[in-house]
């Protein structure tokens, strides 16, 4: 196995491993929103959460398509 293969390997079975993650957005006013979800990862790196659309990262996802997504240990 190639160095490049074993690492995206390790990723990938880090994300799946791990059930949260922090997710950031910015609203269009510039304010900063962070929450934690559940989700989950396909093996092409593919990450899904689920969430109301009555929700601030809904209408902030929404609004601006910025996000940050942060797995932690």
């Amino acid at each position: 196995m190639d160095e490049r293969t074993r690492v995206k390997k390790e990723a990938l079975d880090f994300l799946k491993s791990h059930k949260t993650a922090v997710i950031a957005t910015v609203s269009s006013g510039g304010e900063p929103r962070a929450a934690t979800v559940y989700y989950t990862v396909d093996d092409d790196f593919c990450l899904y959460f689920m969430t109301g659309r009555e929700t601030r990262k809904f209408k902030n996802l929404q609004q601006t398509g910025r996000i940050s997504f942060v797995v932690g240990t």
